[in-house]
């Protein structure tokens, strides 16, 4: 999980501006910090769905969400790591452990240096010992 947000996601910085904000009502300008702050709780939001440091309030249209001091310690947890988020170990691996299982032991068996995530940056620099701690 990198720390700040891939090329493409600036492209276009209103979603990591909106997402930046601790509350609707709170404005934001375009620099590096806000930008980083948008990625990192998009990340949290995106890979937990809901998580601890977050709530939400119907009142707080049109955010909705309302983030709580702590959430950057809940980043710093995830951030430079290789990780299979929670939604997916939940929707995805808990459907079919034996088939995740058997793919595991065969892609373990590689010798690679790199690994191509399916979501955010990539290559990123991984070993079979780091993709086994991921999946654990």
């Amino acid at each position: 999980v990198p720390r700040d947000p891939p090329a493409v996601n600036v492209v276009d910085p209103a979603a990591l501006l909106n997402r930046a904000k601790d509350n609707s009502r709170e404005d934001t300008r375009p620099d590096p910090e806000t930008l980083r702050r948008g990625w990192q709780k998009t990340v949290l939001f995106a890979f937990f769905l809901q998580p601890n440091c977050v709530n939400f309030d119907i009142k707080d249209a049109p955010g909705f969400l309302v983030w709580r001091e702590g959430w950057q310690e809940s980043f710093e947890a995830i951030c430079e790591k290789l990780l299979v988020p929670p939604i997916v170990q939940i929707l995805c691996f808990s459907k079919g452990r034996s088939v995740v299982k058997k793919w595991a032991q065969k892609v373990l068996g590689w010798d690679f240096v790199r690994v191509v995530p399916c979501h955010l940056e990539a290559p990123i620099p991984a070993r079979p010992r780091d993709v086994r701690a991921a999946l654990s």
